[in-house]
């Protein structure tokens, strides 16, 4: 019984993570109706694991990857009117003007990324994208899709699949956002960064 419960909980903290990610990838596709239901789905799995007795951890990762994904996809102006006072959320960083989707965006840990046999460092992440500083290379540009590798002290390369949204010529930046392929390890990575922002607050 407790191996057939520990399947149980497994289960439920999967089709939680599942749920999570198509809700995401609804709302990058600006498909709010879609997004919404997925993310009812996701809240139903997870109250159901945290009932299995599903760790704090698991309980706090997946409620900042609940807020991330309510938040994007959404106009800034949105944004700014559920904001949360300042001393109850991670630091965040100024998203550029033109920028309207709505996840959550930090500054720390920088990253190094490579895009197109170049490296380049994180101005922001999150668990959609990268902003990448003084990337300007003749071979990137908008609606590109390629692979990119990310490097984190201590941890192994992870290659993303990803499309270049925004190429910034004048301030030297470029953004892009991650394949809905993703391979879960993706997943896996940007959330755990998630948790340790939420557990230094």
């Amino acid at each position: 019984m407790r191996e057939l419960k520990a399947l149980e909980l497994l289960g439920y903290q999967k089709a939680t993570d599942h749920e999570l990610r198509k809700a995401i990838a609804f709302a990058l596709d600006h498909k709010n109706p879609e997004k919404l239901r997925a993310l009812a789905v996701a809240q139903s799995f997870f109250a159901k694991a945290l009932a299995r007795g599903a760790s704090d951890e698991f309980k706090k990762a997946t409620e900042m990857t609940l807020e991330s994904a309510t938040l994007t996809g959404r106009h800034s102006t949105d944004l700014a009117m559920r904001a949360k006072p300042i001393d109850s959320a991670p630091a965040q960083v100024a998203r550029a003007k033109n920028e309207q989707r709505g996840a959550k965006r930090f500054a720390d840990p920088v990253l190094a990324v490579t895009v197109q046999s170049a490296t380049f460092q994180t101005i922001n992440w999150s668990i959609s994208g990268l902003l990448l500083a003084d990337c300007c290379h003749p071979g990137i540009e908008p609606g590109l899709e390629t692979n990119i590798t990310v490097f984190l002290a201590q941890r192994p390369p992870l290659v993303i699949p990803a499309r270049i949204v925004r190429v910034d010529g004048d301030n030297r930046r470029t953004s892009l956002t991650f394949s809905e392929q993703s391979p879960p390890e993706v997943w896996a990575f940007f959330k755990k960064l998630i948790l340790s922002k939420a557990a230094s607050v």
